[in-house]
């Protein structure tokens, strides 16, 4: 079964063509719409992966492509996760609450759970420096608002 992590390694190293949420990206992730992008990557990797969850998120895809929309549809289909009691899985999405965009803006950011290994969770995620990169962060992070799990 591929998830939305398989998915999003296979898209590392995709990057804005000039810094400007353009590019790839926009057409890929965001149907065409040059908009920050972290939640409209990892929507196009749940809906390109086998998760049962695929078309729960897809039909919500507009509201999806903010995080905060993202995290309320999560809500409403009973996935969301606070970080603190929780083990996020591969797979997962991870929300973070006050992360600093790449123009220096405060506010929302998601990505994928690549996996978890000696207390720090692994990701993958969309518009981070511009691109599709890995990151890792302590489990217990407080940048970490809560997860989808989607397993």
């Amino acid at each position: 079964m591929k998830g939305p992590h398989d998915v999003a390694r296979t898209q590392l190293g995709v990057s804005e063509a000039t810094g400007k949420n353009d590019g790839i990206p926009a057409q890929r992730y965001m149907r065409g719409d040059a908009l920050a992008w972290c939640a409209g990557f990892v929507l196009w990797c749940i809906h390109q992966s086998d998760n049962r969850w695929r078309h729960a998120f897809e039909a919500q895809h507009y509201k999806c492509r903010r995080v905060s929309g993202f995290i309320d549809v999560a809500g409403e289909n009973g996935v969301f996760r606070p970080r603190k009691g929780y083990d996020p899985q591969p797979g997962d999405v991870i929300f973070f609450a006050n992360a600093t965009s790449d123009v220096g803006v405060a506010g929302n950011h998601c990505g994928i759970v690549e996996h978890v290994t000696e207390g720090r969770v692994h990701t993958i995620e969309g518009n981070s420096s511009n691109k599709v990169a890995r990151r890792d962060y302590a489990v217990d992070d407080k940048r970490i608002s809560g997860y989808a799990s989607l397993a």
